[in-house]
Parts: structure tokens; sequence; C-alpha cells
């Protein structure tokens, strides 16, 4: 299939830090362009095209999670309203495979709501043009994320995104990035298991 070729080429194409994987790349990337363009290939696509995307596996989902999200970072960044779309299409295209789960997709909504809020340009036809392509509980969820049409209903959705969710918006030191709330590594998972392990092995033998 091409969705998987392509994907699988992509992937290929850039080397993952040990643990922390794609989202702890450099934003941007040489990889980022190669999904971007990938992604603008599928929304543009006629049916047969679009029904590939039933064939994404659950890794390549999370690729498209992950590039959604850091497509959310170089919008607020440079303030593009084209680099949240291609985020939001991504969303749409991952959401629609057989691979996705629609919880991951509900967590991974709030960078781009949340970036939709702080572009000065109009976001809103970016929601709804990536909604528009979607399945339908995706769709829902994309046009839920979309900002108000007015001004007023921004503003009071905006500071109820800075309240709630897994999410942090920080100045790293390469600049703007949303980050997750304490996040664990697998490494860092694994090590806290085999502590848990050890402690209980200890119990059980005092």
């Amino acid at each position: 299939m091409i969705a998987n070729r392509r994907f699988a080429t992509t992937l290929e194409s850039g080397e993952s830090p040990p643990d922390d994987g794609y989202m702890a790349w450099p934003i941007p990337s040489g990889v980022d362009d190669d999904i971007a363009a990938l992604v603008e290939q599928f929304a543009r696509g006629d049916a047969a095209l679009w029904e590939e995307t039933w064939n994404l596996t659950s890794s390549q989902v999370d690729v498209l999670r992950c590039f959604a999200i850091r497509m959310a970072i170089l919008a607020v960044r440079e303030q593009s309203v084209a680099r949240l779309r291609v985020g939001l299409l991504a969303v749409a295209l991952g959401g629609s495979s057989r691979g996705a789960d629609w919880r991951d997709v509900t967590s991974g909504m709030p960078p781009l709501e949340d970036a939709g809020l702080r572009i000065r340009g109009e976001s809103r036809p970016a929601f709804l043009e990536a909604a528009a392509i979607a399945n339908s509980r995706t769709a829902i969820l994309i046009r839920i994320a979309s900002p108000g049409r007015y001004p007023w209903l921004r503003w009071v959705k905006r500071l109820k995104i800075r309240r709630l969710g897994s999410w942090l918006a920080v100045q790293a030191p390469d600049g703007f990035r949303y980050m997750v709330r304490n996040p664990t590594s697998e490494a860092e998972l694994i090590a806290n298991l085999e502590k848990a392990l050890e402690r209980e092995s200890s119990k059980s033998q005092s």
C-alpha cells in the first residue's frame, strides 16, 4: 500500500533519540516536511487514495499525532495558519484509520485547539476543512476544538484551555513548545517498575 511504503520511508529518514522519539526531535526537521507533503497528498486525493488511510498502523497513527502537535508548535512560533492546517489534516487522516483510538485523538487535541487561539490569523476555516474530510467521531472532536466565531467566545475558551488538560505551553531552549505534564518515557517506566518490584521483593523477604 502507498501509505505503508511512504510512511516507512519517511520514518527511516530521521534518527530518533533513544527514549524520547519523534516529539523530541528539533523543530522543524526534514521529516516534518516529508510528512506534511504526504498529508497534503492524501487530503487532496480521490476516494481510492483516501480509503488507504484505513490501513495505517497504530505506530503510523502515533507519528501523525506527534506531527500534528509539532505543527501546532510551529504554528504558534511562526503565527502560521498553514502550519496549523496541515497538523489538523494529519489528525483527520490518522483519526480515520483502523489503527486510531478516539481517546488518543482527544488527548492530542488541546495543543491544536490552543494554537488556533494563539494565532493572530483566522484559524477557524482550517479546523472546518479538516473536519470535513475526517470520519464522524474525529470530525466532531475537530469541530469542538475550533475557535468560536466571536472574540468573547474565543477569550472564554482560551481561559478554559489554560486550566485544563495534560499539556503545558512552555518556552523551551529552542523556543515555544507544548509539553505533556510529567512525561514518563518507556525507559523511566521500566526503571520505576523494576524499583517497585525490588521493594515488593524486599518486603516479602523481611
